[in-house]
């Protein structure tokens, strides 16, 4: 297996002279990028070209991370060619976070394979339930399937979000990257979760993982009042 990272910026280009040649049917390339690539695309048509074979995935977020440094408003990409590994890339549409579940499942039926090891899932980051998703992904499974990824941002702004499968641009989506083969080994790790400040309150009204009222408060209300 052959990896490598590199990065862009609208003011100084590539931080590459040329793109590294590990472009095959095998090969895995990744591009996390800033909200404003979808209307301005030359930088991924390029990376596109330059990987005709290869399947490419990608999202929109709320700052890229290259190498040890946090960016805004840049593009950082990993390739990665598997020698022994494949590779399958599917995308499918949710119109709502009720849909997430269903969209979970489906994502799974099209990817589930002998020696699938392991799901990577780029999704929208507004119109999906993030937990129902992972549900809908394991319900038919192997256990010993690892699932990764996250939801696709737009900064600070929380208005449109979109995904990148190959060539082309899609909101409302869930894109899932399956990883097969004997020789493959997949290791990861979270972290997550709140810490208490403030008041102790009440939950009044929530749906599933979804918190909708705070002491008989709209939680949005509380949210911008004290954070």
């Amino acid at each position: 297996m052959q990896v490598k990272t590199f990065h862009y910026k609208k003011n100084t280009g590539w931080s590459i002279n040329q793109f590294p040649a590990l472009d095959s049917k095998d090969t895995l390339v990744l591009a996390f990028c800033a909200p404003e690539y979808f209307d301005n695309p030359e930088p991924l048509i390029e990376l596109r070209a330059a990987y005709p074979q290869s399947c490419i995935a990608g999202c929109s977020t709320a700052g890229e991370i290259y190498n040890d440094t946090i960016y805004d408003n840049s593009i950082s990409v990993a390739v990665t060619k598997f020698e022994k590994s494949k590779v399958n890339i599917v995308t499918v549409d949710i119109h709502n976070a009720a849909q997430s579940f269903e969209a979970g499942e489906k994502l799974a039926q099209s990817l589930k394979k002998d020696n699938l090891k392991s799901i990577i899932v780029l999704s929208d980051g507004l119109s999906v339930n993030g937990s129902a998703l992972v549900e809908g992904l394991k319900m038919n499974l192997n256990p010993s399937v690892i699932i990764t990824g996250g939801l696709a941002g737009d900064g600070s702004n929380f208005k449109k979000t979109w995904i990148l499968h190959q060539d082309k641009f899609f909101h409302n989506s869930i894109t899932a990257i399956g990883l097969y083969g004997n020789d493959i080994e997949i290791g990861y790790g979270s972290k997550g979760g709140w810490d208490i400040f403030g008041t102790e309150r009440l939950i009044t009204h929530s749906e599933g993982n979804v918190l909708y009222e705070i002491d008989g408060q709209p939680a949005l209300t509380i949210y911008k009042k004290y954070l």
